[in-house]
Formats: structure tokens, C-alpha cells, sequence
């Protein structure tokens, strides 16, 4: 979605629509969690910092007057994805933030290459106001940035405790030379010397293990172990969601626990509080620990026994496709790449948070590109151009509303979405920075006047062209006004009514046509009533 707004121009991968544009990213919602109050603490913390266009590719079905009012409390436009149930919006379930009726909400449907509306793609012919690309869209997906620390070894407490850990598993590792040179190098790490060894199977191929989801990671671990050390390792299996061994079980050995694939620990840690407490208490006493696993921190990464014992600083799925040892290090000259790039964005960040840590290789920095459906691919088009407006008149970053017509009256006609969506209309960038905008509107949308001769107002200009009285049109209830006046040095278009107007909904048209015959337009209402 980022790559889609602002990827740079820099001959990589793709260039997003408006690749000048800042991007502040703010994650309030996980794959299996979030919270309408995160959303609103989002919107909140957004409109703090000055953000002036927002990009939503997420909702559900259930209406929240809270998250209304924030969204229009925003100061900002609001893009949101439609959503990929292939339902009518208007209809019974619409999806929500896209289908509220605030104003300064945008609302995206998805077309593939060929102008069609796909089968999943959410419609209404009054919630949705317009689409955009949303088809195998390629963009840039999460890669690593260069030296993102993947190993750190610890010194724990004063009676020689070490700990390596790892922010990947070490069954990733596809060749078997390569799997027996890590343990190598981590039992030297370590300070093995010599003590048995006890391999901790804190995998969750006992989980669901009919499915065969999960590979069972101690055989594999339990080989190399013992072709490095000449014996085989003890070997203690942990069911999932249980608490891993006892300190007793521990004491004077060299441990390697090992998570395998449990990045699927969203309903819980793998490391149990118990678990960490029992490490804490093993390395203080001198032990000797590696932790292995994809994921094998998720939900500790702010644990006292991640932060303070081991000195960690640890951010969970990162990414990273391969590891490279750090000169100068026991791992210097170590390279080891991943069998299984499906689990490659679980691996996490490990980095030293204290002296007492070292990092002892890092991630290979790499660019990612991948190809997307949804849409969520599709709002991001509309954000990037909306962007692209608000570059080329400053004005409209302070006028929401005005920023959307703009974008929603300047699209491509399609017949595919023609009574699908409140314009008919897909996005249409290049248009939309050069056709004569309309801001500045009195009286305000949706206002209500005691005055039955309300002054109308338009601020109306071009960013190529000085307009002219005779290049603009105003209708008030469908009837076209000639009496208006133009000041051509402050773009401002003026009317005052000479005879009252009539109780009840009034609505006003102005439009726009500069010298290339590009046509902008705004329509909006207000209200007359009785003096009391």
C-alpha cells in the first residue's frame, strides 16, 4: 500500500503515484486482533501530527458512532477501501468506515486491466464513491533494510550465564553442513565446554498435527546436534501452550530451546512467563542457552526477561531471507540461507539493547516486490492522487471535503461501474492536478441559515490558467445564475440573492472549464429556516 502512494523513483521495482508524498504508517490492527478504539486512537494521533489525507484498507459491518466522529473530526480526507465481499453497500451489509455518510470520506471500489468490476469487490451506487486499480497490483511488500541485527549473544548476570538467540530457526536452514556449522559456532559462543546437551522441542507440530501444518523440528535439530557434539542430545518435548522444563531439568547442561514453527502463538507466548522465569534463574546461576524459532519471542519482545536479562531489543517479523555472520565475531564468516521463504517475514529483529549483548550477524538487505488483489490495492491509488492535488493547491490540504470532489470529478468514465458507484468513474491522476478546483464554499456544506439571502461564495481557480467570469458557471436549484462577480486577483466568485429564498434545501452548483477544456465542478446544500 505504501509502494502504490510514495515508492521513489530510483529504477527499483515500482514508482508510487505520488512518490514525493511522507508517509507516517500507524499499525493499530494485527491479523487476528485490533480494536475500534486503537482505529479511533489512530485517527486521533493522526490528526495531532498534521496529517492531512489518510489511506484505510480495513472496516467490518458493525457501526461505531465513536469512529464516525473521529473520522469527521479529522481534519483530513479519509480514503477508504470498499471492501471484498462482493456486496452492495447500500444494502443490508454495508462496510464500515467506507460506507458512513461523512463527507470527508472517500470510498474506493477495485477494476481490473481490462475497466471490470471483480466479483469480490464491495459496490453501492451511493456508498462508494469511485475505483480504481485493485487486480494483481504490484507493489513493494515488507524486505530488510541493511544491518538488521538477527543474533545477539548475551552475558547473564556474574556467574558466566550466556545466552544466543536468534530471531530465525535454525531447521530453516536448508543444508545440512550449513545447519551443523551454526551450532559450531553457537556452542562456542556460549561456552559449551564440553556439558551435555538438552534440546527443548517447543514446536507446534503437536498442535493440529493431523493437518500436518507444523513439522515436527527436534529430529532434524536432534541429527545435528549430535553429528557436531558425538552424542545424542536429551531431548524434552513441550505440548503447546505448556511450560517447557523445570530448572532442575536444566541445571549444568547446555540448553538449546527450540520454537520450530510456532509463529502461530497469537493466542498466547511460547515462552511462558514460567518459561522465562526459569531461563532468568537458569543463566543467572552460569547457564548456557540458545533460542532458536521462528517467532520463538512473539508477545516477550517487552518481558523483563527479554529487555533486562537478556538485554534484547526485539521487534517480531521483520522479515529476512538470509543470515550473514559479523566479522569479528564466533559467527564471522557465516552465511546461511532459509529453506522456506513462506515463514520469512516471522523472523524477527534481535538486536543488542546493552553492552552486555553483542550482535553476531544480521539479515542480507534485499528489496521485495509482489503482486496484491483487493480493495486495499485499490485505495491507495486514490490516496496517491489525492496526494498529487493537494501538491499542486496547497489550499485543498485544508479543505477535506473539497479535496475529494476534486478527485471524484476528474475520473475516467466505466461503464462496468456505471450505477455501481456514485461517479461511474475510475481515478484519474493526471486529470485530476489540472482541472480548475473549487474551495473556500459559503455557505458551508450542510448549514443552516435564518438569512434568506445568504451571500454564496466559491474560491475558483486553475493551476495553469487565469480563469476568467466567463469560464465559470453557478446554479442555485438548478437555475443558472448570470449576476454573480469574479474577482480575478483573489479567484473569488460572489453572489447575493435578491430575493429571499424559500424555507427548506437549497443546493449549489459552480463549474469550472479552463482554456484545455478541462471541467471541474462542486455541488453541495444548506438549509433556510424561520428566524424564531
Amino acid at each position: 500500500v505504501a509502494g502504490t502512494i510514495a515508492a521513489s523513483v530510483n529504477g527499483k521495482g515500482v514508482v508510487g503515484v505520488a512518490p514525493e508524498v511522507k508517509i507516517m504508517s500507524l499499525k493499530f490492527i494485527g491479523p487476528w486482533s485490533g480494536s475500534t478504539s486503537d482505529a479511533i486512537e489512530a485517527i486521533e494521533y493522526a490528526k495531532a501530527e498534521g496529517v492531512k489525507i489518510s489511506n484505510n484498507s480495513w472496516g467490518g459491518w458493525r457501526y461505531s458512532q465513536s469512529l464516525k466522529d473521529a473520522i469527521e473530526k479529522s481534519d483530513s480526507l479519509f480514503v477508504a477501501a470498499a471492501g471484498n465481499w462482493g456486496e452492495n453497500n447500500d444494502g443490508r451489509w454495508p462496510h464500515y468506515p467506507a460506507s458512513y455518510d461523512s463527507p470527508n470520506i472517500l470510498s474506493v471500489a477495485a477494476i481490473n486491466n481490462k475497466g471490470k468490476l471483480p466479483w469480490w469487490s464491495n459496490y453501492g451506487a451511493r456508498s462508494v464513491d469511485i475505483s480504481a486499480p485493485g487486480v494483481s497490483v504490484l507493489s513493494s511488500v515488507p524486505g530488510m533494510p541493511p544491518g538488521t541485527s538477527g543474533a545477539v549473544l548475551s552475558s547473564v548476570g556474574t556467574s558466566g550465564g550466556k545466552a544466543l538467540t536468534v530471531g530465525f530457526g535454525a531447521d530453516e536452514i536448508g543444508d545440512s553442513a550449513k545447519r551443523q556449522s551454526f551450532f559450531e559456532k553457537a556452542f562456542e559462543a556460549v561456552d559449551r565446554n564440553g556439558q551435555q546437551v538438552v534440546l527443548v522441542d517447543d514446536d507446534q507440530s503437536d498442535y493440529q498435527s493431523g493437518w500436518g501444518w507444523y513439522p515436527d523440528v527436534g529430529a532434524t535439530l536432534n541429527s545435528d546436534i549430535q553429528s557436531v557434539t558425538g552424542s545424542a542430545p536429551q531431548e524434552i518435548d513441550v505440548p503447546y501452550w505448556a511450560n517447557g522444563p523445570s530448572y532442575e531439568e536444566l541445571s549444568g547442561k547446555t540448553v538449546v530451546w527450540a520454537t520450530g514453527y510456532a509463529y502461530n502463538s497469537y493466542w498466547g507466548t511460547t515462552l511462558t512467563s514460567t518459561d522465562q522465569d526459569t531461563l532468568t534463574r537458569f543463566l543467572n546461576d552460569g547457564g548456557k542457552l540458545i533460542i532458536t524459532g521462528t517467532d520463538a519471542l512473539y508477545r516477550t519482545e517487552d518481558s523483563t526477561f527479554v529487555t533486562e536479562t537478556l538485554n534484547l531489543d526485539v521487534i517480531s517479523d521483520v522479515g529476512g531471507e538470509s543470515f550473514i555472520g559479523t566479522t569479528g565475531t564466533t559467527f564471522a564468516g557465516e552465511s546461511y540461507a532459509f529453506n522456506d521463504t513462506y515463514y520469512a517475514p516471522y523472523h524477527d529483529k534481535v538486536a543488542p539493547a546493552a553492552s552486555a549483548a553483542v550482535s553476531q550477524g544480521s539479515y542480507a538487505a534485499f528489496d521485495k516486490w509482489e503482486p496484491f488483489s483487493g480493495t486495499s490495492m485499490a485505495a491507495p491509488h486514490v490516496t496517491g492522487t489525492a496526494a498529487l492535488v493537494a501538491s499542486v493547491n496547497p489550499v485543498l490540504r485544508k479543505d477535506p471535503v473539497g479535496l475529494k470532489s476534486v478527485v471524484m470529478h476528474s475520473g475516467k468514465p466505466l461503464s462496468a461501474t456505471s450505477g455501481k458507484t456514485v461517479t461511474g468513474d475510475m481515478v484519474n491522476a493526471k486529470k485530476a492536478v489540472v482541472i480548475p478546483i473549487i474551495t473556500s464554499v459559503k455557505p458551508a456544506p450542510g448549514f443552516t441559515a435564518k438569512d434568506r439571502t445568504p451571500t454564496v461564495g466559491a474560491t475558483v481557480r486553475d493551476s495553469v490558467t487565469q480563469l476568467a467570469k466567463t469560464d465559470i458557471r453557478l446554479r442555485i436549484d438548478g437555475k443558472a445564475i448570470s449576476a454573480f462577480s469574479y474577482d480575478r486577483d483573489m479567484d473569488r466568485l460572489s453572489y447575493t440573492p435578491k430575493e429571499n429564498l424559500s424555507y427548506g434545501n437549497h443546493t449549489i452548483r459552480v463549474e469550472a472549464t479552463d482554456r484545455e477544456h478541462n471541467k471541474g465542478w462542486r455541488q453541495w446544500t444548506f438549509k433556510v429556516i424561520e428566524r424564531r
